[in-house]
């Protein structure tokens, strides 16, 4: 008799995916694992090696009747696709759906675009004939899995949780920590909304005296090299624990995207207890970031809102910046990487031998 198993389709693999993975290992280490990633188009540089998975480049499987049989050769018991951008994965979803549960896991928030309206009128072609349950995180992605039309016992929450391993306080004295740095972690992409990030920066801190300094950290094409002052840091992409030297001493954290479905980064930073100043079109603020609490939103588009905001959090006292970055960590707790294997392994068993 064969050990269950589940099948990831992945289009690219991170770290917290991992963290998931590794403890619901630890809590159920008979169900194998087995993941495949979409190699080739991957955005970020991140790597990894782990013996608990059985891992598989979808670069050596680029033909589909090679990766059919693979898939097939696995045989799982539930098969779990990182949304629908890869053909192949959508195709063994089709495949696979007549005789096993499969889910669709993703980040994407329901907002009134037309590009949302139209997955909600097309749902039955863009997700129903693939998936029987969605697998999402936040108020706003099961809203949407509602809107698509699939009942509440097919919807599932917390998809994404941060690398509770990798993301965490270990010394809790940096909370005490006064150096005025602001971060920035993501890629430098036009929706990132740099360009006006470090000229509100700039601004707001001439205020400030210039005390305080803007630390960028990402990868893609850099446009700040000119901004190597006093007052300006610059980084590639860095693995997650190099990430968390890099930003140890930061108190804040900015993502300024005009459009961000999730941002699991915010939930990174909250857990190394960061004050929040996040743009509203980020979706993780729903679950990460009460205003007043431990951070403050702004409107993207607002450039006088934003540098009100910022002038306000750079203007708080050493206790109020404690209380804040506290009750980042606070938040961060609504999901973990517990919490993750916990809604994995309830998808399993419930759905098992149910075909």
């Amino acid at each position: 008799m064969k050990n269950k198993r589940i099948l990831f389709l992945y289009n690219e693999v991170m770290g917290y995916l991992l963290a998931g993975i590794h403890s619901f290992h630890l809590q159920h280490p008979d169900i194998e694992i087995h993941l495949f990633e979409n190699d080739e188009k991957k955005l970020t540089p991140f790597h990894f090696q782990v013996n608990y998975i059985k891992y598989y480049k979808k670069s050596a499987f680029n033909k589909w009747d090679v990766f059919q049989d693979k898939c097939t050769e696995i045989n799982p018991d539930l098969l779990i696709v990182s949304g629908r951008m890869n053909s192949h994965y959508l195709k063994i979803a089709k495949q696979f759906k007549k005789k096993i549960y499969t889910v669709s896991i993703q980040d994407t928030q329901f907002d009134n675009s037309l590009r949302i309206k139209f997955k909600c009128i097309l749902s039955s072609i863009l997700y129903k004939q693939y998936f029987d349950g969605i697998w999402t995180v936040g108020q706003y992605g099961v809203l949407l899995a509602t809107k698509l039309g699939y009942s509440k016992k097919n919807i599932y929450n917390n998809a994404l949780s941060a690398d509770d391993r990798i993301f965490n306080i270990s010394n809790q004295e940096n909370l005490f920590s006064s150096d005025k740095v602001i971060v920035y972690v993501g890629r430098f992409a036009k929706e990132k909304n740099l360009h006006n990030f470090v000229n509100v920066f700039d601004e707001v801190n001439k205020r400030h005296n210039n005390s305080w300094k803007l630390l960028l950290i990402g990868n893609g094409d850099n446009p700040f090299s000119n901004l190597l002052t006093n007052n300006f840091e610059i980084h590639p992409f860095q693995q997650p624990e190099s990430l968390v030297r890099l930003v140890e001493h930061a108190t804040v954290f900015c993502l300024p995207s005009y459009f961000e479905p999730w941002g699991l980064v915010v939930h990174e930073m909250a857990k190394l207890g960061k004050i929040l100043l996040i743009s509203n079109k980020c979706g993780s603020v729903s679950d990460f970031l009460i205003d007043g609490f431990n951070g403050l939103s702004f409107d993207p588009h607002n450039i006088f809102d934003w540098k009100e905001k910022m002038d306000y959090i750079f203007s708080l006292n050493e206790d109020e910046k404690i209380r804040y970055r506290v009750n980042s960590i606070s938040l961060s707790k609504r999901i973990t990487s517990e919490i993750w294997a916990a809604q994995l392994f309830s998808i399993f068993s419930n759905n098992l031998g149910n075909k």
